[in-house]
């Protein structure tokens, strides 16, 4: 069923007799849920493994609800639940259970998928005149669930503003993605097909540093957004808006894009550097990743090796064959690969030694602690056995001052990141630290 179907029957329970309903005290509860990442998992898994997942959905929804309630599917990714006779209590309910039946794995195409979704709620009369307003009023509260922990919102006309704006925000961020509707502005931004200035993604560098002689072992590329009104973003401001608006694939080709194109140029200046990238396990289900990756090594003429991917130890733990293969995959492409977070989850020794990666990335969280808590220490210590007995660099990011980068040099950490070298830097300004890091005298790593 359709949106404008699910608009028609709520006109049909209003119109017949509207005076009927309002006299009896009557409540009508929707539902509105939009499936997270659906447009990402529709492009990764094919059409057919994603019209499977929908099929799926559909009747894990159509078996919570009661017989009397109705579920529709309204768009692509999002599905209704008119509840009759049902309060705010019962509703808000209902979409907890809702949720709780959309997140239980679904085993499709020999893999195993888990998806997410937001959700809104609205009732009748509580939130607006008619029925067939509920839609609208759920939908705005679907939008607002977005940035919410829990992912349910209950319809709430003065955070629509705020909701309004996000929507604004998430089309600047569209805007600066998509070639065809903008332009270079005066500025050096983005100005979209209204002539709005939405800004532009970039890049800044930080580097690692080698303990045995403290030259520069690769930089890290880390995503920053200069938005026109906002100023400069960091990732957490805007990567979960894109991760549930579907633009994590965009996202991912801009860095790599640019961060080689850098590397490009530096390397012609004779800075010869190595670049990281971190890939989420969202880019990792897309089946055009080491495509997208060989051919933009190619555009910019720099061996698969002098790109170092970073992805988190969570990806090893998932139960999905298809992310494993993709990784397996960059590896026989020839590209470096850094386990990111290390420590946090729960990855399976036996894959990590199948994988054969470059780099074990110590959790900041660790290192954090490392003053303060032998057994932070203890998980260094045999982090570093692991990692060298793998023949795998031991990387420790989050390093902010003498003393910890001391002891974890004491501990054979060959590789640290921090903001006791550097902070990450545009550039131009990176180029400069370079240049002064390279002059200065070696002091001892002791």
């Amino acid at each position: 069923m359709s949106a404008t179907g699910l608009a028609t029957i709520l006109y049909a329970i209003w119109v017949p007799d509207s005076t009927r309903w309002e006299r009896r005290g009557a409540k009508l509860g929707l539902v509105v849920l939009a499936l997270d990442q659906f447009r990402e998992i529709s492009v990764s898994l094919g059409r057919n493994v994603s019209d499977e997942l929908l099929y799926r959905m559909a009747n894990r929804l159509s078996g919570t609800v009661r017989p009397v309630d109705l579920v529709a599917r309204v768009g692509d990714d999002q599905f209704a639940v008119l509840l009759t006779q049902a309060d705010l209590t019962t509703t808000r309910a209902q979409a907890g259970a809702l949720m709780d039946a959309l997140r239980a794995p679904f085993a499709l195409d020999q893999i195993t998928v888990q998806v997410d979704a937001s959700i809104g709620v609205a009732l009748w009369p509580d939130h607006c005149a008619h029925p067939q307003e509920l839609l609208t009023c759920a939908e705005s509260a679907m939008a607002q669930a977005k940035s919410m922990t829990s992912h349910i919102a209950v319809y709430d006309a003065v955070a629509q503003l705020q909701t309004n704006n996000d929507g604004r925000f998430i089309a600047d961020l569209r805007s600066t993605l998509s070639p065809g509707e903008r332009e270079e502005s005066p500025a050096g931004s983005r100005r979209n097909h209204e002539g709005r200035d939405v800004g532009d993604l970039t890049c800044y560098y930080q580097p690692k540093i080698n303990a045995g002689d403290e030259s520069v072992h690769s930089v890290e590329a880390l995503v920053r957004w200069r938005h026109p009104t906002r100023g400069l973003l960091l990732p957490g401001q805007f990567l979960k808006a894109a991760k549930h608006a579907g633009l994590m694939r965009p996202v991912a080709a801009r860095v790599l894009d640019t961060a080689l194109a850098q590397l490009r140029a530096w390397r012609a200046e004779g800075i010869a550097l190595t670049v990281a990238v971190n890939l989420s396990t969202t880019n990792l289900l897309d089946l055009g990743l080491v495509e997208t990756i060989a051919r933009l090594l190619r555009t910019h003429d720099l061996p698969p090796h002098s790109l170092i991917l970073e992805i988190t130890e969570s990806t090893l733990a998932t139960d999905s064959r298809r992310a494993r293969n993709t990784v397996a995959a960059l590896r026989r492409l020839g590209t470096r690969l850094s386990l990111d977070d290390y420590g946090t989850g729960w990855s399976s020794l036996a894959r990590l030694q199948d994988l054969s990666v470059d780099e074990l990335k110590l959790d900041r969280v660790f290192v954090a602690r490392l003053a303060l808590d032998p057994r932070s220490i203890a998980i260094v210590r045999s982090t570093v056995a692991l990692a060298h007995s793998l023949g795998a660099d031991l990387v420790a990011e989050g390093v902010e001052d003498e003393a910890t980068l001391r002891a974890l040099r004491q501990y054979g950490c060959n590789i640290t990141q921090g903001n006791v070298h550097s902070p990450p830097l545009p550039a131009e300004q990176l180029q400069r630290w370079l240049a002064a890091h390279t002059a200065a005298p070696t002091s001892s790593p002791t």
